[in-house]
């Protein structure tokens, strides 16, 4: 691999990829790298290096909590902020639903 890094080489360890960038994409878009990098707290060329296959996703993250773990979390945390929006929403639509759709 480019820079002398390791490949993931465990059905884990792409299965940890996959989900990164299922995850990333999800909450993010097109362009989630950056973002999720913000979020677990690594540098965004670290991000770059596990998306292209130059290192490995790591099991535990830096916090000591299992990466699946902590994409799992951020999903939940995206939902709740979501339905609370939609909440918001909901309450400004007109009596009787859907107008003018």
């Amino acid at each position: 691999m480019p820079g002398g890094g390791a490949a993931p080489s465990t059905h884990a360890e792409f299965q940890r990829l996959a989900l990164m960038r299922a995850v990333g994409d999800a909450l993010f878009g097109p362009y989630w790298q950056k973002l999720l990098a913000k979020q677990l707290g690594v540098a965004p060329r670290t991000m770059y290096r596990w998306n292209q296959k130059e290192w490995p996703v790591p099991e535990v993250m830096k916090d000591g909590r299992a990466t699946v773990v902590v994409l799992s979390d951020l999903l939940e945390e995206r939902q709740i902020k979501i339905a609370k929006v939609r909440d918001m929403v909901t309450l400004a639509l007109p009596a009787g639903g859907r107008t003018g759709t």
